[in-house]
């Protein structure tokens, strides 16, 4: 038992090590195994970008001065500045609508989406998310059988569900209608139709697993089975879920490329929600508040261009390793 204790704390490293280096947008085959490189946060760099920057203008007004400390400075001050310059290409965008995003001042949908952690045992936070934000469907991912009960509670306000034992469920105040599971056998995706103001939309829920090296393979093709999936839908797809990828994997641009799909973030900043620093994590650095200062945006909502949003935001910590990602959607009305 002690060298299986031992083992998880390693592992969970390795998970955050593999989420954190899969968005530089590209991938190395070591030996027999997959080592991503897809989905390193940008925003990850800045720290040591800025101890860059600190360590450049401390040489120049150092006490110490000397010609040799004055060009070693520079360099470290151009390289910083330089650096800085190439990851807000990346960044800043987010954080501006782009000329095709929709506006509305009111919402015909709102939908929280929580990966409530399969560790976590914080159920009444969870539930108090739910009656604060009021949403009309609630997604939560990795649902162990206890966190399927305790969310039964949840049945009174929302009368319709969905459900994937010990992985997803949706929970909804409009009828759910055609569900279907899809893709891989043993981690499928969920599609349910919705009718909003006469118009029907189709909702994709799906988690792939972690970019692990026994699991990349299998998220990528999950992955691409979402999008083989949403490319033969004729209603307007909302897609959601903690995709385990950031929008700088290859991975999501191929997604992205082949739906047509927009990120519901833009115009709204980043908004990371992985890790989070919580009481039943595996490891120190993931229980750390330290933890905060590595969050990556892998939960996500994107959706068809048709769709507008009004806002997005991310939840308060619910004791979870993600924060929930709340989105408010104006649907168009269907033409008589």
């Amino acid at each position: 038992m002690a060298g299986r204790r031992s083992h998880g704390p390693v592992r969970a490293r390795y998970v955050y090590v593999s989420k954190f280096t899969d968005s530089t947008g590209c991938d190395c085959r070591y030996s027999n195994y997959w080592i991503n490189a897809d989905q390193l946060h940008r925003v990850e760099f800045l720290p040591g970008i800025g101890f860059s920057f600190q360590a450049a203008i401390s040489g120049c007004f150092s006490p110490l001065h000397s010609a040799t400390i004055d060009r070693a400075a520079k360099k470290l001050l151009f390289i910083a500045l330089f650096c800085i310059s190439i990851q807000s290409i990346e960044i800043i965008p987010w954080y501006f609508p782009p000329f095709w995003i929709g506006r509305s001042e009111t919402h015909d949908l709102r939908i929280l989406l929580s990966n409530v952690y399969v560790r976590n045992r914080s159920y009444e936070k969870v539930l108090s998310l739910v009656s604060e934000e009021k949403p009309d469907i609630a997604i939560f991912q990795e649902v162990a059988p206890d966190w399927a009960q305790q969310l039964q509670a949840l049945s009174s306000t929302f009368p319709y569900s969905f459900q994937i034992p010990n992985d997803q469920i949706i929970y909804s105040r409009f009828p759910l209608n055609r569900p279907a599971l899809f893709g891989f056998v043993l981690k499928p995706s969920i599609a349910v139709n919705l009718t909003i103001d006469r118009q029907d939309i189709t909702l994709v829920v799906t988690h792939p697993l972690p970019p692990l090296p026994s699991f990349f393979e299998s998220r990528n093709q999950q992955l691409l089975d979402v999008g083989r999936y949403i490319q033969q839908q004729k209603n307007p797809v909302i897609l959601m879920g903690d995709l385990n990828t950031t929008m700088w994997s290859p991975y999501y641009h191929k997604l992205i490329q082949d739906t047509g799909l927009e990120n519901a973030r833009n115009g709204f900043g980043l908004l990371p929600t992985w890790p989070v620093p919580n009481p039943y994590a595996s490891t120190f650095l993931k229980r750390s508040p330290i933890a905060s200062l590595f969050k990556i945006p892998i939960d996500h909502c994107l959706l068809n261009s048709l769709i507008k949003v009004t806002t997005i935001h991310s939840g308060p910590s619910v004791d979870s390793d993600h924060l929930p990602l709340i989105v408010d959607l104006a649907i168009p009305a269907k033409s008589a």
